[in-house]
């Protein structure tokens, strides 16, 4: 009986044995057939049921990086972000040499506005796999977002010694020299676009550098290029004819603009355009009746429903030029409140609140173009009249924030560091020592 009863306990044990792995094949296939499954989905563009399939694999595993780090980018494809980082921050955790799992979530908090988390992530990438050239691309436009614009060269210059052939390498490069070197950023984004003739973002850039360093033809010619890649959009054109008229070739503008308006008739860019024209001529000639005939050409359209904010600020810029600054803030409010933003209109916003006597609204202003905008041609320019601004409003958290970012993005500029060591000696914190001789950067010409 005991013999017996022993090795019924024995069978019972194996088949409870049996059971136990036969689950744990049964649960395993199940895994990965829940994987693959959601790979497909993805695959195939339907993120609702692979994000349903990551789910259920993780369900069976729930410590599994893999199924975490799948879901997490599905969640980012759906543009639900918050899940996304909380998938993607889980897989981290469970696996921090995973670098794939640093890059994505560097990718995350970029979309979520997170520059500074996304250069530690990417960061953090590349220490787990530095010979990645995509990653120091993608590091270097967060940098550049967060306004470390020495490091964003650094970083796209290394993708460049990995790959001299990648495209948006050259053209983080070019950006990222813009506000110091503006010829050798011209090279670098004829550089790009000779590698991918179709990045626009390049073309751009390139235009705006040529023009910013009086290379008026050329630059025109970089927006006729744009405008040709992108035949049906009139506000391609309207560029075309508003860079121009900026460079003070009003004739060639009307040209540009005429042939320009056989294409587009009626086009309220071309009639912004044309405004735009007007008052160029009439600050450069400072004539009345040129102002007035702006005004009188914009007002319809700035009286449409939901008016265009290149219109909007061109009223802000005659109401400036009429010398009514209040009444510029008011357009120019109008025009910076929709969507997409010109950061030429938070230029102008700047000016017209400074006129009125506003300081505190005009160092706003310039706060939220350098964040739209930063490292343009008046990023320096803009961080003295920052930092000077908060000092005499005596706003030392905006001195101190701005104080250490002109720190690395304006080293050598000596009217940065005298008012980042006026911002010191504000907050209790040491001076720093005077730096060795070195080039003050240039100051743009004019800000309109």
């Amino acid at each position: 009986m005991r013999r017996s009863t022993a090795v019924t306990a024995v069978v019972a044990a194996v088949v409870a044995g049996l059971i136990l792995v036969w689950n744990t094949i049964g649960q395993d296939r199940a895994f990965r057939a829940l994987l693959r499954q959601g790979e497909a989905a993805l695959a195939s563009g339907d993120t609702s049921a692979a994000a349903a399939a990551f789910s259920g694999a993780l369900a069976i595993q729930p410590d599994s990086t893999v199924a975490r780090l799948k879901r997490g980018d599905t969640y980012h494809r759906r543009g639900e972000l918050q899940a996304a980082l909380a998938d993607l921050t889980a897989a981290a955790a469970l696996d921090p040499s995973a670098p794939r799992v640093q890059e994505l979530l560097g990718d995350v908090h970029l979309d979520l506005g997170q520059p500074s988390r996304a250069v530690d992530a990417y960061r953090a990438c590349l220490a787990l796999d530095e010979r990645a050239p995509l990653v120091l691309i993608k590091l270097s436009g967060a940098e550049l977002t967060d306004g470390q614009t020495a490091h964003a060269l650094a970083s796209a210059r290394k993708a460049l010694t990995l790959d001299a052939r990648l495209a948006e390498a050259h053209y983080l490069e070019g950006v990222a020299l813009r506000p110091t070197d503006p010829a050798q950023a011209a090279r670098a984004l004829e550089q790009a676009i000779a590698l991918k003739p179709a990045l626009i973002p390049a073309r751009e850039q390139l235009a705006a550098v040529l023009l910013a360093i009086g290379r008026v033809k050329e630059g025109a010619e970089a927006l006729d290029a744009i405008a040709a890649l992108e035949p049906g959009n009139p506000g391609r054109a309207a560029a075309v004819v508003v860079a121009y008229s900026a460079a003070g070739k009003y004739d060639s503008a009307m040209r540009r603009l005429e042939r320009a308006e056989e294409q587009f008739p009626g086009e309220v860019l071309l009639t912004a355009a044309h405004g735009q024209v007007l008052l160029d001529r009439a600050e450069a000639e400072q004539d009345r009746q040129l102002r007035a005939d702006a005004e009188a050409t914009l007002a319809p359209l700035a009286a449409r429903d939901h008016p265009a904010s290149a219109v909007l600020a061109a009223m802000g810029r005659a109401r400036l030029l009429a010398g009514d600054a209040r009444g510029a803030v008011t357009w120019l409010e109008r025009a910076t409140a929709e969507l997409p933003v010109d950061p030429a209109a938070l230029r102008l916003l700047a000016r017209a609140a400074s006129d009125a006597g506003d300081e505190h609204h005009a160092m706003v202003a310039l706060i939220r173009h350098e964040a739209l905008d930063p490292g343009s041609a008046w990023a320096v320019a803009h961080t003295r009249r920052i930092l000077a601004a908060a000092l005499k409003l005596g706003d030392l958290q905006t001195a101190d924030t701005w104080a250490a970012r002109a720190e690395r993005t304006a080293p050598d500029d000596d009217e940065v560091a005298a008012l980042v060591d006026a911002v010191r000696r504000r907050t209790g914190q040491n001076v720093h020592p005077p730096a060795a001789s070195g080039p003050s950067a240039a100051k743009p010409a004019r800000e309109s």
